[in-house]
């Protein structure tokens, strides 16, 4: 990502999956805040309560 001229990368995580958030703020990530991701569902997008972790890269 970095070599492709991108300076941050950011992941969606569930907002209710505290085990994965704090996996990735041990690993250096930063929550950026609370997003609804729209996620594919059967008859449209369904909005997912998530929150944007960000790294420099």
């Amino acid at each position: 990502m970095a070599a492709a001229g991108h300076p941050r990368i950011w992941l969606a995580v569930a907002a209710g999956n505290a085990r994965a958030r704090r996996f990735y703020e041990r690993a250096g990530w930063t929550d950026d805040g609370a997003f609804d991701y729209q996620a594919d569902g059967p008859d449209g997008p369904i909005a997912v309560p998530c929150h944007r972790y960000v790294r420099d890269l």
